[in-house]
């Protein structure tokens, strides 16, 4: 397949008709338990692996509006839910 677009919140290891949207935090996961292989999942169209991540990234951005004035940190977590 020569047509390829760009998915922006797709990951790596999401395919059109299958999967899910594994590794966004808050969205989904992938129902692992720990961390999962190298190529465990599919490449993507460009023939890569892992680019979604596998493991939480701590960042120094905000991601999103504050939702809980308890919460002083406003460091996000990115890549999968593991923790």
């Amino acid at each position: 397949d020569t047509d390829r677009r760009v998915l922006g919140d797709q990951l790596a290891n999401f395919k059109k008709g299958k999967g899910d949207y594994g590794g966004i935090a808050g969205w989904s996961e992938d129902g692992g338990s720990v961390t999962t292989p190298v190529k465990m999942h599919p490449a993507n169209d460009f023939g890569l692996y892992g680019m979604g991540g596998n493991v939480a990234e701590w960042v120094a951005d905000v991601y999103r509006p504050i939702i809980d004035s308890d919460y002083s940190d406003f460091n996000y977590y990115r890549g999968n839910v593991f923790q």
